[in-house]
């Protein structure tokens, strides 16, 4: 069924959600992650979802719990004010969708992405920060806004094989940068597309 929680909660063992084409809502409150967190939605409508309010949806692991695992087979995150997901540990997307109106996804370990899309509706949709490393092999991270969709800094460094990045306004066919790699980071390109 569907659920709303209003309080931050904390996974400290290894845990699968099944959304099952159900919300879990989290009201201005947090999924903290530090354990291994798999989330995916195996219904026929494939209509599952995790909502937040607050500042993010999912934490992964914290300064100091540097091994948290998060896992995204399926389903959508969706934060209605701020970020989506913050990273400290380890992220693997290998499908869903992950949309909020600002930093989408703001890394600061390790992400790996497989396929899915990450969707900023108004702000940057990635962040790569404090000497953390990105992989792109499939999927789309997008910005529909003037701002970047993938932001590289703080001696970060990503690498892409495939996939596409996209930042295009939808409203009149311009936006922002595809990715922006300030002088202590770097971005390697071996594949994919980058659109602007």
């Amino acid at each position: 069924d569907d659920l709303t929680i209003s309080q931050n909660s904390f996974n400290k063992n290894p845990l699968t959600i099944d959304l099952n084409g159900h919300t879990l809502t989290f009201s201005s409150a947090t999924l903290v992650n530090q354990s291994d967190l798999v989330i995916e939605d195996n219904s026929s409508s494939s209509n599952g979802k995790i909502v937040g309010s607050g500042s993010f949806v999912i934490q992964n692991g914290n300064s100091t719990i540097t091994t948290a695992n998060l896992v995204i087979n399926s389903g959508t995150i969706e934060n209605s004010a701020y970020y989506g997901i913050r990273n400290y540990g380890t992220i693997t997307i290998n499908g869903g969708t992950i949309t909020s109106p600002q930093y989408t996804v703001y890394n600061q370990n390790s992400f790996v992405m497989n396929d899915g899309l990450i969707y900023g509706t108004v702000g940057m949709a990635y962040q790569n920060a404090n000497n953390s490393t990105m992989e792109m092999h499939g999927g789309e991270i997008k910005s529909n806004s003037t701002d970047r969709a993938v932001n590289l800094n703080f001696n970060s460094t990503a690498i892409m094989f495939d996939g596409k990045i996209t930042a295009t306004n939808g409203s009149n066919g311009h936006g922002g940068v595809g990715v922006t790699a300030f002088k202590d980071s770097s971005f390697t390109i071996k594949g994919g597309n980058i659109e602007g």
